[in-house]
């Protein structure tokens, strides 16, 4: 499938945003991550959603088959994923990234809170449940679409006003709300094939959106519709900003290359913020510059980046292991 610069250039940007949102939680900065970076996680979800329908359905069109299998396998592969890294993580880790005490032993006692209702406190790498949920998702979604072409957009909605109809009566469920921004990003990637390649917005409208995100942010009550809301005016300006910046400067081919590795990116900038701590400790380092301790993890994400990519060039099994894990 050949790739989006646009598209490689806003999953960069979402990781190198989720750097600072999760170092900004590892530093127990209070709620400044999620006042101002609450749309980073439900993004990649979002992203997940558009991605689905504006490429994966158009590939196989006409070959339910081919797409069913393809989402449902890595639908698959990102669960079990998800299952591993959590088993993992509280075998080896004490708390999880909300600071919030991890238990291998309490794993079994909290699946339904986990898996069902959605406990991001309760797990690491939290966001890859919800994508997996929405890749399984479009499986069936990518059938009645045959049948019914707006589908994704009906379906956005709905859902949508019903996150919002049980957010009113305190009933609101995490993985649903979350799911909600992949059939979001669905319905938007129903605009027609190209657009991204075609459309540069003016500078101006990336200001102006930029605007109305803060207006947003600062003014209105946080709910789940201003989540998704922000989270939208968020990944507009992302990648406006990309379909204007020269994809063959320097700056831009590595943010793209995160972008192309955004999955890994994402695991491996929660192992080295992990890292870091009894490091710190070690050292007796008891206060960390939060610019210091972002831009080191970005370094080292960035890192981990170009050397896969370089060992997938140069070795075979090493490409051959990573489509496995991730492709």
């Amino acid at each position: 499938m050949s790739r989006i610069v646009t598209i490689d250039f806003t999953k960069g940007a979402l990781v190198l945003l989720m750097v600072v949102y999760h170092s900004l939680n590892y530093l127990q900065s209070g709620t400044l991550s999620h006042d101002f970076l609450a749309f980073v996680p439900p993004s990649f979800i979002m992203i997940t959603g558009f991605i689905v329908s504006h490429m994966y359905m158009r590939k196989y069109e006409g070959n339910l088959k081919a797409v069913g299998l393809r989402l449902g396998v890595r639908s698959m592969k990102i669960f079990l994923l998800f299952i591993a890294l959590n088993a993992a993580a509280r075998l080896v880790w004490s708390v999880n990234h909300y600071g919030v005490a991890i238990q291998f032993e309490n794993l079994k006692h909290e699946f339904v809170q986990m898996f069902l209702v959605g406990a991001p406190w309760l797990s690491a790498f939290d966001i890859l449940l919800p994508i997996s949920y929405t890749l399984a998702a479009a499986v069936i979604v990518v059938r009645v679409q045959s049948i019914l072409p707006s589908f994704p957009l009906v379906l956005a909605s709905a859902v949508f006003l019903l996150c919002t109809y049980m957010e009113n009566f305190s009933m609101s469920l995490y993985n649903l709300n979350m799911l909600s921004a992949g059939f979001i990003g669905m319905a938007a990637g129903l605009l027609p094939q190209g657009i991204l390649g075609r459309i540069r917005p003016p500078w101006a409208f990336v200001a102006a959106v930029l605007v109305l995100y803060v207006v947003v942010i600062r003014f209105f009550e946080d709910y789940y519709y201003t989540q998704m809301l922000v989270t939208v005016l968020a990944l507009v300006a992302i990648l406006s900003t990309g379909s204007r910046v020269n994809p063959a400067s320097m700056l831009t081919r590595q943010v793209t290359t995160l972008g192309r590795y955004s999955l890994l990116s994402y695991i491996a900038q929660i192992f080295f913020l992990q890292l870091l701590k009894p490091a710190a400790a070690a050292f007796n380092v008891h206060a960390v510059h939060p610019l210091a301790l972002i831009s080191i993890v970005m370094v080292l994400t960035w890192i981990s980046a170009l050397i896969t990519d370089f060992a997938r060039q140069r070795l075979r099994y090493i490409d051959v292991l990573y489509k496995a894990v991730f492709a």
